[in-house]
């Protein structure tokens, strides 16, 4: 959320991703990032024992899917199916 709290830079009301990407972020896109969060790293089907951790990073620059950082590959993998560990 603190990519959409509001600063003053030149007098003019902004937020640090509209002063980034010159475009005003939309709520439906944000997310908790570094969160922890479960994917199925073989199939991408969530079922509850057959799920790994990842940790959110981003979102992917060529879809709008989110991209995690998956420790027991140390690699970033793209998924559009996840769940928060909330």
């Amino acid at each position: 959320m603190s990519n959409y709290l509001q600063v003053k830079i030149d007098n003019e009301l902004s937020t640090p991703h509209q002063l980034a990407y010159e475009v005003k972020a939309a709520m439906r896109n944000l997310f908790p990032m570094f969160a922890v969060s479960y994917i199925d790293y073989k199939n991408q089907k969530l079922v509850a024992n057959q799920t790994t951790k990842a940790i959110a990073i981003g979102r992917s620059s060529t879809s709008n899917i989110l991209e995690f950082y998956h420790p027991s590959t140390k690699s970033i993998i793209a998924f559009a199916v996840y769940i928060f560990d909330e």
